[in-house]
């Protein structure tokens, strides 16, 4: 009989492996939980910045794109980080143009004040729409090879405009 705590490790390899077969990033332990931040980093509140968006965010109270980053673990399991993005709404990113291999994204955020953040392709066509949110996680929303995605950050009827948003997209494979 297998005690439960090796059940649970070996489960968790084997999804590490699952992953890694996918092509997926398994979840990495992070260095920073330890108390090590990177070298050269500072630390404001618990948290590894650099030094404007520490500025930043002591200015507009919103979390640093490194902060939401952090949360990816738990955010995007099995996703790795793909862009992160700190700008005033309205606005578009591309995310994905004409990958190699399908690509499947979700997008967190924070903004200063409730806005629309979509992920759209690129005929336009909205995939998935986070309406009137201040802070939120889009579904995953996966497209094909040679697809493109994009981040769309639209003001909302009661305001928006000028807003700062910042998000940080991840992505897998």
């Amino acid at each position: 009989m297998i005690a439960p705590c090796a059940r649970a490790a070996t489960a968790l390899v084997l999804l590490a492996a699952l992953l890694e077969a996918c092509g997926a990033e398994a979840p990495r332990a992070r260095a920073q939980a330890a108390g090590a931040p990177r070298p050269g980093a500072a630390v404001v509140d618990g948290g590894e910045v650099d030094g404007q968006a520490a500025r930043d965010a002591a200015r507009d109270g919103l979390p640093t794109a490194a902060r939401i980053a952090e949360s990816g673990g738990a955010i995007a399991p099995g996703m790795r980080e793909l862009s992160r993005v700190d700008e005033a709404a309205p606005f578009e990113r591309a995310l994905v143009h004409a990958a190699d291999k399908d690509t499947c994204v979700r997008v967190a955020f924070a903004a200063s004040e409730p806005l629309s953040v979509l992920l759209v392709d690129g005929a336009g066509a909205t995939l998935d729409a986070v309406p009137r949110a201040a802070s939120g996680v889009t579904s995953t929303v996966c497209v094909k090879r040679t697809g493109d995605l994009v981040l769309r950050v639209t003001r909302t009827a009661d305001g928006g405009a000028g807003a700062r948003v910042r998000a940080v997209a991840f992505a897998a494979p």
